[in-house]
């Protein structure tokens, strides 16, 4: 097994909890990992960004992982945008796992795959999923080998999450079914219109960014609870709290990749909004959140 695929371990064997027909692990890593996954039924999930964060998709072992329960069955409507190409996407409270609804095959689902009784299979009673409408463009292959593309009257999986800070970075398939993610929000996190994830601070202007690419994140070290207790010990203005988002790292064959990670940053409080600063900042290296403590 290779570093890469050590990394997804963890994340297939949290599926197996979660899925009731989980893919084969070979399958689930060959699907992550494709570039430009051929027009077939997804296995587990569909990678539609760069490599660089291809590896935030480790993250999918917690992201059905989630509190609250659903009826079985739940009618709900999205809304819809169109994009600069002419494709309608449902929208989420993911941003980038928004899911196509007409468009490019590529991102559409097999006929047949979105049928009711097999969504309603998929779901089972975990309580954390619903079966949701989707109603949107399928494909399937002609004996020629052309593709045919028709518009279903289907449905899809609604999953519930806890905050943006879970959100996936692509748009993820269960056997492929579409996923639509929801929020309950109890962190104060949020995604912006880039599908870039922040936590929320007293400071909107100073907000602690959370997953965003390569450039803009910390190294995974520097995010580790010993760093940031280090840190608050000699500051004592600051006291440590968790971070939990993404970070990068140097694998050792020198490629970069982004994961979600549980790890920390550090939380100023200041007397008054007129303190807050005008911009996100830092201390070493490590995120700084504020709180107000009285306005």
């Amino acid at each position: 097994m290779s570093e890469v695929e050590a990394r997804f371990k963890d994340a297939y064997d949290a599926i197996l909890e979660e899925m009731p027909d989980p893919p084969l692990f070979d399958d689930f890593v060959t699907t992550v990992l494709s570039p430009n996954p051929p027009r077939r039924t997804p296995v587990a999930v569909v990678v539609a960004l760069g490599v660089v964060v291809v590896l935030a998709i480790g993250g999918v072992g917690v992201l059905l992982t989630t509190s609250g329960t659903y009826d079985t069955y739940t009618d709900t409507e999205y809304d819809t945008y169109t994009d600069t190409e002419g494709g309608v996407w449902i929208k989420s409270d993911c941003p980038a796992a928004d899911q196509l609804l007409y468009g490019d095959p590529d991102g559409l689902p097999h006929k047949g795959n979105t049928d009711l009784d097999r969504v309603e299979a998929l779901v089972g009673d975990s309580g954390r999923t619903a079966v949701v409408p989707r109603n949107g463009e399928v494909w399937e292959r002609e004996a020629d080998g052309s593709i045919t593309v028709t518009t279903a009257q289907d449905y899809m999986i609604e999953a519930r999450i806890s905050d943006a800070s879970k959100c996936p970075p692509a748009p993820m398939f269960n056997n492929g079914v579409p996923l639509v993610f929801k929020i309950e929000s109890t962190v104060s996190t949020y995604a912006d219109e880039l599908g870039l994830i922040w936590y929320a601070t007293d400071c909107p202007d100073a907000d602690v960014l959370l997953f965003a690419g390569a450039d803009a994140l910390p190294p995974r070290e520097r995010t580790e609870l010993e760093a940031v207790e280090a840190m608050a010990e000699q500051s004592p203005e600051y006291r440590v709290i968790p971070r939990n988002g993404w970070v990068w790292e140097k694998l050792s064959d020198g490629s970069v990749v982004v994961i979600q990670v549980e790890d920390y940053m550090l939380e100023r409080t200041i007397e008054s909004a007129e303190q807050c600063p005008n911009v996100p900042s830092n201390n070493g290296g490590i995120a700084v959140a504020y709180r107000i403590t009285s306005d």
